[in-house]
């Protein structure tokens, strides 16, 4: 379920920046990428960022390890 959550958040995140007409990225550190635009566009807090980073560091973690990719 935490998975999911954190994509949630990312997609919320996603929506936001393209309002403010913010380019998101799509380059192999995207999803880190995406939470310092966030940060960088006062959407979040750096310090709600480094807890959605342990997030998307267990997330790609999980579907590494579980061959998703």
């Amino acid at each position: 379920m935490t998975l999911y959550r954190y994509k949630g958040m990312e997609n919320i995140l996603k929506r936001l920046l393209k309002f403010k007409r913010v380019e998101i990225p799509s380059s192999e550190s995207s999803h880190k990428d995406l939470l310092n635009l966030a940060v960088n566009g006062n959407i979040i807090s750096q310090s709600l960022s480094d807890e959605l980073d342990k997030y998307r560091g267990f997330r790609h973690f999980f579907f590494m390890r579980m061959g998703f990719y």
